[in-house]
Order: C-alpha cells, then sequence, then structure tokens
C-alpha cells in the first residue's frame, strides 16, 4: 500500500505524461537486467482455434514429464521455462483435441487446436448453468475478456458498444462513475423499463453496470430472443446479460494463479464546444439587433441617425458591461456599427475563458489483482480492485474498493459446495446539474454566458480585485445582461458547494450442488446483497440557489435484495448422436428499499457542513417500499443427429407489483436449430466450418419501474395545513392493470468459411403488447395521470456481423470484424386516451414510433426581409395579411403559434453498429474499435439556444452571426435577420433544428507490446504486457459540440460531456 501511495505521489507531483514514461522506463530496464542476467531456456507461442483462428484463453500448457506448466492469457499466448533435453509440450482445452510435440530446440512454437467436432462452437453460458451442444437455437452472443482485456474503463457498458450486433450503447456522460444506457433491439417507451436483466454469476444483480470490475470479468453474454430470455420471464423483455466472473476453474491443478494490472492517465473533454463569437463580435451583433428593430418598427418615427445612436447607447444598457479598455461603454459601438477605434484591447481578456474555469486535464488510475488456485478437490480465488477516476469538470470525481473472495468444495464425488463474497465502497463526488437546463450546471452556464462578463472582479484597470486573503473575487453581485444569468458563478458554486454520494455494498452467494445419478443433479443457490447510500449536498449561502441562508440535504437509503432458487438438471445421451436435456426449476426474489431525507437551511458557520450548524428545518420524509417475485420455470432441449436441435422453455412469474387480479403471466419460448454443414455431403468439407439455421419465437415480460404500477391509488403523510397532520392521494394507480410483454421472432444464419470468415445476419420482430404509460385525466382530479396499458409496438430489425481474418502469415495476423443493425418501430395500437398525446418534441400515433418527431415546419427566411417563416396551419387559422403571406403554391407564415405540424423523421438512426481492426506482429499488437449511426435525426436544442436573437447576456454561435440575412449579400441566408424583434420566432421548435444523426467515434484504441518469456519467466513471471491505451479518442458529429450519440431521444442538453482518456498499462501474469 505504501509503494502504491508512492507512486500516485509521483504521479501528481512529476506531471503524468512525464511520470508515465519514467515509471514504464524503469520496470523495462529492470526487465531486460533481469533477462541478462539469467540465460536459461523458454519457449514462448500462442495458441488458437485451427479453424476460426481465434485465440484460445485459459488452455493448459504442461511439460512432459515433468509436469509443471503454465495457462495461454486472453490473447492465447503462453511462455515455459525448458528443463532437460527430450521434453514434450502437451496442450489442452476442453472440447479441443490433445495437442503433443517434442520441444527439441525450437523457442516459439505456435499451436492450433482441432475441435473434436468440425466448427466446434463454443459454450454459451445461459440462464441457471452452461449451455450444452444440445441448446443452441438461441441469439445469444459471447464477448469473452480477450476482446477487452486491453481496455481502460471504468464498467462493461463502455466495453459492449459495438461488440455486438443488436445493442445500442449511448455515448454515456463524462461523469465518472456513470455508466451508459444500454438497449437490445428497441428502446421502448417512458415508464416501461426496457434494460437489459443484469445476471451476475447466474443470479439477478440490482447495482449499477459501474460496480462491476471489468478485471474480474471472464465473458458477458448477450441474450437477445425468446429462446433465450423465456426462461427469464417477466424480466427478459429488454434482453439480458450474463456476466461470468474469473474463478480460476481451469488454471492447472495444485497451482496459483496471480495476476496483477495497473493503469495511469489523462481524463480530458472528448467532446468539442460549440462556436460562438469572440468579444468583439459579440458586441457588434448586438448593436446589429437593436439597430434592424427599431428600423422594422413601424411604431418608431425616428431618424436612421437617432436609431443608430440609440442602438450604440442600448448596446451597454443590456448588457451593462464594458469589456473594452480606452473607451466608454456606450462609446464601444460606433453609430455605423463598427467598433470603436479608440479601443486599446480588452480590459480582462485572460479572464474570459469560463471552460478553463471549470475543466480541467484529470488524473485516472486503477489497480486489479486476481488469486487463484485449484486442486483435483476444491478451488479458491480472491480479486482487489482500486480506482482513483478524476473528472475533466473540476471537483468531480470517483473512487471504487472492491474485495471478492470465493470458492467451491467437492465434499464428495456427489456433493460440491460453494461460496463468495464481495465487499465494495464508492465514493462519486458530483456536479450539481439541476434537470440539465438550469442556471445551476455548469456547463450550461460556460456555453450560454456571453464572452464579455469575467470570471472574477476587475477595477477599471482591469485588474483584479481581492478578498482580504488575497485570494481573487468571483464576479456574482453586480448585475448583468438579463439572460446573463446574473446573481451566479459557476466557477464559485462549483467550488463552493458539495454533491457527494457514498455507497457501500456486500453481497454474499452460497450454492450446494448434489450428484444424484449420472447427468441427473439438482442445485440449490442463494444471494443476498446489501447496499447502504449516504447522498450529501451543500449549497453556500454566498450566491446560487441558496443565496443568503445556505443549505444542507442529507439523503440515506438502504436496499437489501435476495435470489432463492432450486434447480434440477438432467442431461441424458439416450443415442450415440442423440441427447437430451432438462431443466427445472423455482426461484423467489426480494427486494426492499429504505429511504429517507432531511434538509435544513440558515448556517450559522460558513465551513461546517453539518446539521447542527443549521437553523431552520425545511423538509424531512422517509418512505419504504417492498416487491417479491416468484417464478416457476422449465427448459427443455433435444439434440438430433448432431444436427438438429429443438429447446423449449416456459416460466410462470407471479410479482407484487401488480394486483392480484394481474399478478401472474405465462412466458414461453421455442427454438429450433439445423446445422447444415453437419449433412452427408457436407460434413467432410473443410472450407464450410459452419451452416447453420436457428429460428426462435416466443413471449417474454417487461418488468416496470414503479413499485405502485399496479395497485391503485397511494395515500402519503404530512403536514399540508399549515402545522396540521393530513393524508394526500399522490399516486393514481390502476387494479387492472396488465403486465407488459413482448412477442419475439427470429430466424438467423450462422456462418464460418475457410476457417477465416465467420459471421451472421438475423431478422427479427418485437411485438410489445400493454406498454406502461401516464394516461391524461382530467385536471380536477389533482393528478397529473392515471397508470395505464399504452398499446402495442412493433419494433423490426435486420442484424449483419463479420469477422474475418485478412491476413495470416507467419507471426502476422490482421483481423477485422463489423456488426450492422437496422431497427424500426411503429405503433401498432395506441390507448384512445393517449392518440395525439405530445410528449415533448414527440407526438404518439398509431403507424408512427414513440420516437418520430413531431414538430413545427420551418421554411426558411423571407427574402424581403429576413424574417423566420413556418407553414401557415389552415386547418385552424384563417388567413391574416398581417402575418401571413403566399410564396408561389404555399400559404406562409411569420407566427410560429400558427405553424403547421408534422412528422419530419425519427431519432432512431437507420442503422448502427461498430467495427474493429487488430493487427498482430509477434509480441506487438495494435487495435483501434469504432462505433457508429447511419441516418435518423436529432434535435440540436443547445444550438437552437445559442441561436436565439435579443436574449441580451446570452452567448451567439457563430452561424447567426455569418449566416445571418443582410441584404444585398445574403438574401437567400440560413439565418434571419439580426434582429431583437425576431427573438420569439427565430427560435421556437421547429424542424429547423433537426440534423443528420450520423455520427462516428472512435471507442478505442491500443498499442500493445509482450515481453519475451526468457527476460522474465527469472521473476517468477509468466506474461507481462506494456500498453498505452485511449478511450473515447474521437467524435465525428454534424456539428462542434453536438453529440448525437448521449441519448436515445434525439435531443442535445447540457450534461456532463463524454470524456476521453489515454492511459499507459501494464498486465502481469505470475
Amino acid at each position: 500500500m505504501r509503494a502504491i501511495l508512492q507512486m500516485d505521489c509521483m504521479w501528481r507531483g512529476l506531471g503524468m505524461v512525464r511520470a508515465l514514461q519514467l515509471w514504464l522506463g524503469c520496470l523495462l530496464g529492470l526487465l531486460l537486467c533481469a533477462g541478462a542476467a539469467h540465460a536459461q531456456r523458454f519457449v514462448t507461442g500462442r495458441i488458437v482455434d485451427a479453424h476460426t483462428g481465434g485465440p484460445i484463453a485459459e488452455a493448459s500448457v504442461a511439460l512432459r514429464p515433468s509436469g509443471t506448466g503454465v495457462t495461454s492469457d486472453l490473447s492465447g499466448r503462453y511462455c515455459v521455462r525448458v528443463n532437460g533435453a527430450g521434453t514434450q509440450l502437451e496442450i489442452t482445452y476442453p472440447g479441443y483435441a490433445i495437442w503433443v510435440e517434442p520441444v527439441g530446440g525450437r523457442e516459439v512454437i505456435d499451436v492450433a487446436l482441432v475441435p473434436l467436432v468440425k466448427s466446434k462452437i463454443p459454450e454459451v453460458p445461459v440462464a441457471y448453468g452452461d449451455v450444452v451442444p444440445t441448446l443452441q437455437g438461441g441469439a445469444s452472443v459471447v464477448v469473452r475478456a480477450g476482446r477487452f482485456s486491453q481496455r481502460v474503463v471504468t464498467d462493461l457498458g463502455q466495453i459492449l458498444a459495438g461488440q455486438v450486433s443488436g445493442l445500442h450503447a449511448t455515448s454515456g456522460d463524462g461523469q465518472p462513475g456513470s455508466y451508459p444506457e444500454l438497449r437490445i433491439r428497441g428502446f421502448g417507451v417512458p415508464a416501461t423499463s426496457p434494460a437489459p436483466l443484469l445476471l451476475l454469476d447466474g443470479m439477478q444483480y440490482r447495482g449499477p453496470l459501474s460496480d462491476i470490475v471489468p478485471f474480474e470479468v471472464s465473458s458477458v453474454t448477450v441474450q437477445k430472443d425468446a429462446a433465450a430470455l423465456a426462461i427469464q420471464g417477466a424480466r427478459g423483455g429488454g434482453g439480458a446479460l450474463l456476466i461470468t466472473s474469473k474463478t480460476g476453474s481451469r488454471i492447472p491443478l495444485r497451482q496459483v494463479r496471480l495476476s496483477f494490472s495497473t493503469s495511469h492517465g489523462v481524463v480530458q473533454r472528448a467532446i468539442p464546444t460549440y462556436e460562438t463569437v469572440g468579444t468583439e463580435d459579440y458586441y457588434k451583433a448586438v448593436w446589429q439587433m437593436l439597430y434592424n428593430a427599431s428600423v422594422s418598427d413601424p411604431q418608431d418615427l425616428r431618424s436612421d441617425a437617432e436609431k443608430r445612436k440609440a442602438a450604440s447607447q442600448g448596446v451597454y444598457d443590456k448588457l451593462i458591461y464594458n469589456p473594452f479598455r480606452g473607451v466608454k461603454g456606450n462609446e464601444a459601438v460606433l453609430s455605423s456599427g463598427a467598433l470603436n477605434q479608440q479601443i486599446q484591447g480588452l480590459l480582462y481578456g485572460d479572464d474570459l475563458d469560463w471552460r478553463k474555469a471549470i475543466e480541467r486535464t484529470a488524473y485516472r488510475g486503477e489497480y486489479n489483482l486476481h488469486l487463484a488456485y485449484r486442486d483435483s478437490s476444491w478451488r479458491a480465488y480472491s480479486s482487489l480492485n482500486y480506482l482513483d477516476e478524476q473528472g475533466f469538470a473540476i471537483r468531480t470525481s470517483y473512487a471504487r474498493y472492491a474485495l471478492r473472495v470465493g470458492g467451491e468444495y467437492t465434499v464428495k464425488r456427489w456433493l460440491t459446495l460453494g461460496t463468495s463474497a464481495r465487499l465494495l465502497r464508492t465514493t462519486q463526488a458530483r456536479l450539481h446539474v439541476g434537470e440539465g437546463n438550469s442556471n445551476a450546471n455548469p456547463f450550461r452556464f460556460a456555453t450560454m454566458i456571453a464572452p464579455i462578463y469575467p470570471i472574477h472582479v476587475h477595477d477599471e484597470q482591469g485588474e483584479y480585485v481581492r478578498d482580504g486573503s488575497g485570494a481573487k473575487r468571483f464576479d456574482y453581485e453586480s448585475s448583468r445582461g438579463i439572460r446573463a444569468m446574473p446573481g451566479r458563478n459557476a466557477a464559485a458554486e462549483m467550488r463552493w458547494d458539495d454533491n457527494t454520494l457514498t455507497r457501500d455494498v456486500l453481497e454474499g452467494r452460497a450454492s450446494a450442488r448434489v450428484q444424484l445419478l449420472r447427468g441427473l443433479s439438482v442445485q440449490s443457490n442463494f444471494s443476498y446483497m446489501l447496499e447502504g447510500q449516504l447522498g450529501k449536498e451543500f449549497f453556500n449561502a454566498r450566491l446560487g440557489e441558496a443565496k443568503g441562508r445556505g443549505r444542507l440535504i442529507y439523503r440515506n437509503g438502504r436496499n437489501a435484495s435476495s435470489t432463492f432458487n432450486q434447480l434440477l438438471h438432467w442431461d441424458w445421451p439416450f443415442a450415440e448422436r442423440y441427447k437430451l436435456g432438462l431443466l427445472v426449476g423455482h426461484e423467489s426474489h426480494f427486494w426492499d428499499v429504505r429511504r429517507n431525507a432531511a434538509k435544513m437551511a440558515d448556517l450559522t458557520h460558513p465551513d461546517l457542513r453539518e446539521f447542527n450548524n443549521f437553523r431552520t428545518r425545511e423538509q424531512v420524509e422517509s418512505g419504504s417500499w417492498e416487491f417479491r417475485s416468484e417464478g416457476y420455470f422449465a427448459r427443455l432441449g433435444l439434440l438430433l443427429a448432431d444436427r438438429y436441435s429443438i429447446e423449449g422453455s416456459y416460466r410462470l412469474d407471479g410479482s407484487s407489483r401488480y394486483s392480484k387480479e394481474s399478478r401472474w403471466g405465462h412466458y414461453w419460448g421455442v427454438g429450433l436449430g439445423w446445422r447444415i454443414d453437419q449433412e452427408a455431403g457436407l460434413r467432410d468439407q473443410m472450407w464450410l466450418g459452419l451452416l447453420q439455421v436457428r429460428a426462435s419465437i416466443g413471449r417474454v415480460g417487461i418488468e416496470p419501474t414503479d413499485p405502485f404500477t399496479g395497485w391503485g391509488s397511494a395515500l402519503s403523510t404530512g403536514q399540508y395545513n399549515g402545522t396540521q397532520g393530513g393524508l394526500l392521494y399522490d399516486y393514481n394507480g390502476s387494479t387492472t392493470l396488465r403486465g407488459a410483454s413482448q412477442l419475439m421472432t427470429n430466424v438467423a444464419l450462422d456462418f464460418a468459411l475457410w476457417g477465416r470468415i465467420r459471421g451472421g445476419v438475423e431478422l427479427f420482430r418485437k411485438d410489445s403488447y400493454d406498454l406502461h404509460a401516464l394516461l391524461p385525466v382530467p385536471p380536477s382530479s389533482g393528478f397529473s395521470g392515471r397508470e395505464g396499458n399504452l398499446g402495442r409496438i412493433r419494433y423490426d430489425g435486420i442484424e449483419l456481423s463479420l469477422d474475418v481474418t485478412l491476413v495470416e502469415q507467419g507471426q502476422f495476423r490482421w483481423e477485422i470484424g463489423a456488426s450492422a443493425t437496422k431497427l424500426r418501430s411503429r405503433i401498432i395500437e395506441l390507448a384512445p386516451k393517449l392518440r395525439g398525446v405530445v410528449n415533448g418534441t414527440k407526438r404518439y400515433a398509431e403507424g408512427h414510433s414513440p420516437y418520430d418527431f413531431w414538430l413545427r415546419e420551418w421554411t426558411g427566411i423571407n427574402e424581403a426581409d429576413g424574417r423566420p417563416t413556418y407553414r401557415l396551419d389552415t386547418r385552424y387559422n384563417a388567413f391574416d395579411p398581417a402575418k401571413d403571406f403566399v410564396r408561389g403554391t404555399d400559404t406562409l407564415t411569420f407566427s410560429s403559434g400558427r405553424a403547421a405540424y408534422r412528422y419530419c423523421g425519427s431519432s432512431i438512426p437507420d442503422w448502427y453498429g461498430g467495427f474493429r481492426t487488430q493487427i498482430t506482429f509477434g509480441a506487438l499488437e495494435l487495435g483501434v474499435q469504432a462505433v457508429y449511426q447511419y441516418g435518423g435525426k436529432y434535435y440540436d436544442a443547445v444550438y437552437a439556444a445559442l441561436m436565439a436573437l435579443g436574449q441580451y447576456g446570452a452567448a451567439l454561435h457563430k452561424d447567426a452571426v455569418q449566416e445571418a440575412w443582410a441584404p444585398p449579400q445574403h438574401t437567400s441566408a440560413r439565418a434571419p435577420q439580426l434582429n431583437a424583434s425576431y427573438a420569439q420566432e427565430s427560435t421556437a421548435a421547429s424542424d429547423r433544428w433537426l440534423e443528420s444523426a450520423s455520427a462516428l467515434a472512435i471507442r478505442s484504441a491500443h498499442i500493445t507490446i509482450l515481453l519475451p518469456g526468457k527476460w522474465i519467466s527469472p521473476l517468477g513471471m509468466q506474461s507481462v504486457k506494456l500498453s498505452v491505451v485511449g478511450e473515447n479518442l474521437w467524435y465525428i458529429t454534424p456539428r462542434p459540440g453536438s453529440n448525437p450519440m448521449a441519448n436515445y431521444a434525439g435531443v442535445s442538453d447540457f450534461t456532463y460531456p463524454a470524456a476521453r482518456t489515454i492511459s499507459g498499462k501494464v498486465e502481469i501474469q505470475f
């Protein structure tokens, strides 16, 4: 621990990049010296699948006759020390033929293991046990650790993006500890949770993805269709992620395996900022707005000279601040609209960069350790993780401390016991962002404040004004332009406020398996997770939300969940090439939630942040709820002649979220598979590694997010009449609400050719029934809505995947892979009360998607006067010559309130997916992974706000000035005339703000070198990898500052932008 602390101090003292160079240089020098001092013989190589060419991790590499050995790493590489002549090398891996050859004088031995059956398909983990070759009808994709071991990320969501067709991941925000949203084959609607079910080592996990340490994960299986998901019943509608942890099950007997990795790097903003005008152009643009407004006003009878003079005076009156040296504020802009030539520069030009005041280049460091041992009767494992991730926004961070221990012991040949425990603590320092668009959000503040307002107070000569301690005073007490957020200062509030969340998690598991007969066993598993949360928010008394008072909020929570299941497995090979598999089980799940919060105001001492320092109690509240579910399930699989498979699943699920009348649901799935390549005449064609057809159909459920969804109205207690107690109806539930479900169908073709090409094509349909939504009710009821069933939504799509080994020559190997998904959605049936309901920029209607934009139709700029125009809605508005006009055959209007609305594209991209490439040359490896989306629409609300006219003190996008209508040069301009009177009409929500949602992001790139075995084996090391890794390196978007990948709604906001990290990484296996 002392060494770790010293290393962190070195990073922070020397500078991260320089320290990285020094640290890696010292390590490399140490290894070189060790290699030179020990003249011993080693054999290295790489183990791959003979048919697919993919690396085989954890293969056993043993020397005969000594019996000593190692296991291959995640890239299939190994290094073993050879003692004596006549030694043989033996390599084994389940499902492959044993490979044995004399070592001889060779130092490099690459091995291609041959599957026991042609084109062996790796076992795919499924719920409640590993699948055997009998059961392959489902659409499941396994992402093994070898595909992501080089990544430097906090959670698995960032890893899965672009790896699996049909899975869509947002780019996530840059808040340390946050994670991207994941959706599988569709996006759902509000009030219904379509997020994938998380199963950690077979049991449901209700914590966030960032709790699960990627280093500890052996594989992630993405389940997408009914054949795989039906056994999950009411929980499977959003797909499932089956996360399998490392347990050391494949290390050689009676050997200890120790793995260590560490990474250190820098964190920066990944998304560029919007392009806004500078100080001088801003002052001139405001003058132009004021002057043009007076010219276009028929009531303004002043002369042109008077209007120009008034505009020059008005600039300073509206903005209040004069950033220029050498002139007075009302003299900065001449009556010609040009800047005064007597300006001698800016008074405080070095103090206008608000981004610099709230952002930084931050540090990220992580340490991982995994220890495992296996004997003939027992195995044990343990993992440690420490993560320190600083955000590029000041005073934001995330720290994770994780410990996992476990083991399995075979008491008798027929009895095996297992147990594991996990301890986790996370601490997160977060921003006060309000609703994402409020003045409390520093990213909104820094984007929207005009470039004339300084961060600190300055005197008339532009010098900093300092307080009694000599520190620069933040500027927030002086008046500003009305849209410059007067009385606020993001840089100060970020330093004076606090928003932290600490979580402690304890998770324990136990299992027992009894082998009754050959192929027949019973198993019971129990898991329990206890999570405690402590949130603390402090608002300073000097400015902002609690100005003059100060405020402190504590939020405490406790979540307890348990799962208990009992399983019966029966595998019966009843003929030479025929096999039957049966699973029968029961599972109960319990979730208990407790919450309390307290708020106090009016602090006494400015530096004490506990309740004893506050005088006024503003709020004290608490709440609790419980959720239970019960499930009975079965799965039957049949393999016929090694080429036909049939699989069926059924589950009866009951949930306390619904009333007794609609509590139970029936879910089922059927999958069929046909290995065409195993038919006579094709079985011996070695060029045809795999040709398989799959099909499935079934119904699964969707778990609601609200614990009271299917109950009637709920009461809350409190003080509602002064200090008198009372009861209040605050939830309008429905006892007739039905559980949402999905009917899934899937048809697929999988292929592998010439040992170099592997891919698949899948067609799918998901019909979602009875999705939950808030149905409108009369305002007189006192409720905003009532929970009800929305109707039926359909998702159709096609998924494509392809992996190709382009070149394989000696030690050179070049691989590429790509995935693509096309998704289309539409509402088939809609509850009558929801027809025509507008939800932000969307509108619910049959035949349209919930993600179709519903906006005013923008018709461009009127060439005669530069006014914004819209198509007139003639159904509800009679033609008014004062507001409307005719252009050609179109009837248009200047009033956004009279504009016609229309459907104008969807926020769902036409195509989305990812691609990757990896080059291996000897010990060197280079890899790049990217994600993309093509087509669809994106509503850039931030750009719209920056294009607003007449918002004095708010920043302006350069397009508002450079593209503005100004005769005679810009009569066909893209932006209205700079005219303050056009404020409302120029920024009204319309299809003007829609852009293409096409985007490309380089999610990850790495360069890795594997050190020679003869250098490291004398130090007891099996392998050492040195890497430089970049995450979120580069975005190509329609406009600098925008990010269509940020969310599913397709609307930009001011959330924490995505972060880029560049790190050095070391991985050591002992």
